[in-house]
């Protein structure tokens, strides 16, 4: 298969509240501080039919984040 023959297949994700599907774009980071442990930062979308926000992938923490919380 040649490189214009492979066609390019975008993500999609289907909101959990109202059942719409529709393609992976990131529209911000959330951060979750949690009472004990790193704080999370995820990625995000808000469902274009509900507004929903729907969580896309979890970041990694930064070292200094991680250092606090050994120390």
């Amino acid at each position: 298969m040649s490189m214009s023959e492979m066609h390019y297949q975008p993500r999609k994700v289907t909101c959990t509240v109202c059942g719409a599907t529709s393609q992976i774009h990131k529209t911000g980071i959330c951060v979750d501080t949690p009472l004990f442990g790193p704080t999370s930062y995820w990625d995000y979308m808000d469902c274009p039919m509900c507004g929903c926000q729907i969580l896309l992938r979890k970041r990694l923490v930064d070292v200094d984040d991680l250092m606090e919380a050994t120390e």
